[in-house]
């Protein structure tokens, strides 16, 4: 029987997590998910963590990781016109770790851009935004006593007490515009957030809490409104579901609300909304011509329906694209 120590058995216990949680985080991007709101396609910003434990109650501090993803793509929006564009996406993250038996944590800093881009005029709810983020999040877990006697190979000893997912708290400053950049606007709030990746079953929670100041705005100076500041909530629920061994499934939802919003605009329908999107990607995940640093990621069909902050009502659109990304996985 091979024995291990209450360090190694420690380290082993968070390794174990931490890959649930990398696997879950390179999908959802429950870090720098690129806004309040998630995308609504199936090509999400993935972030990629790599940390090594020195013993118990160590600071483990992540390397620093960056990227960037381009997704040439083809949208069609509900108006039934379409045309041919690109998704950009860039990150940068850098965080660390108090490895602990009882709730550990990270803490992290961020900063993220994204942009859908159609290269012709169309009505898709998709907002471009760039964000930086600073927050903590804690595994909501305790690490089950060390039994020597134990076969650490044997799937049936507990590794935890109790396990019941992350949670998190982050604070952001962000910038966000709708993809004819007729709204813009400066964010800026806290997001609390939980996910528990060995529950699939179970969303990933996002609660919002904003102020909003618009920047530029097409209906304001159309309605001759003042860019006055006003508050958001948003609630957003999402789920990754496997369906085959490189095939998954996206369902995310969403809905906000504005307070401080002028008679006018909430007579337009601008004051709150829901927001839906499907999606179906298949996972590749393949070295392009054998560099290191270029990789073919997936290939994905997604539709939106819905309301984004920056947009009006019941927009939708159809995505098809092919995402290839750079740096380290």
């Amino acid at each position: 029987m091979r024995l291990r120590s209450e360090g190694q058995e420690a380290r082993a216990a968070w390794v174990g997590r931490g890959v649930e949680f990398v696997r879950w985080a390179r999908r959802s991007g429950f870090f720098l998910r690129g806004g309040t709101w998630g995308s609504g396609c199936f090509l999400i910003l993935t972030l990629v963590l790599t940390a090594g434990a020195a013993g118990l109650e160590a600071q483990v501090t992540c390397m620093e990781r960056q990227g960037a993803r381009v997704t040439p793509a083809y949208f069609h929006d509900g108006d039934g016109d379409g045309g041919v564009g690109i998704r950009l996406a860039a990150q940068h993250c850098r965080l660390s770790h108090d490895i602990r038996p009882r709730y550990a944590r990270s803490t992290y800093l961020g900063g993220s851009f994204k942009a859908a881009v159609p290269f012709t005029e169309l009505n898709i709810p998709q907002n471009a935004e760039a964000f930086l983020e600073v927050g903590v999040s804690v595994s909501l877990s305790e690490r089950a006593p060390i039994d020597l006697d134990d076969d650490p190979d044997d799937p049936d000893v507990e590794a935890f007490r109790f396990d019941y997912g992350f949670g998190g708290l982050s604070a952001r400053l962000q910038y966000e515009s709708n993809t004819d950049l007729t709204e813009h606007a400066l964010v800026g709030g806290a997001a609390l957030q939980w996910v528990d990746p060995a529950r699939p079953w179970l969303p990933s929670l996002v609660v919002t809490g904003e102020a909003v100041r618009p920047v530029r705005s097409d209906i304001r100076e159309a309605l001759e409104l003042d860019r006055e500041v006003h508050g958001r909530i948003g609630l957003r629920g999402y789920w990754l579901v496997p369906l085959a061994r490189s095939l998954q499934g996206e369902l995310d939802t969403a809905y906000f609300w504005t307070t401080g919003l002028e008679s006018l605009l909430r007579e337009a329908g601008w004051d709150r909304g829901p927001y839906l999107s499907t999606g179906l990607g298949w996972i590749l995940d393949r070295r392009i011509g054998g560099e290191e640093w270029l990789l073919l990621e997936s290939i994905s069909v997604s539709h939106a329906w819905g309301q984004r902050p920056t947009g009006p009502p019941e927009e939708r659109g159809w995505m098809v694209g092919i995402s290839v990304g750079t740096g380290s996985r």
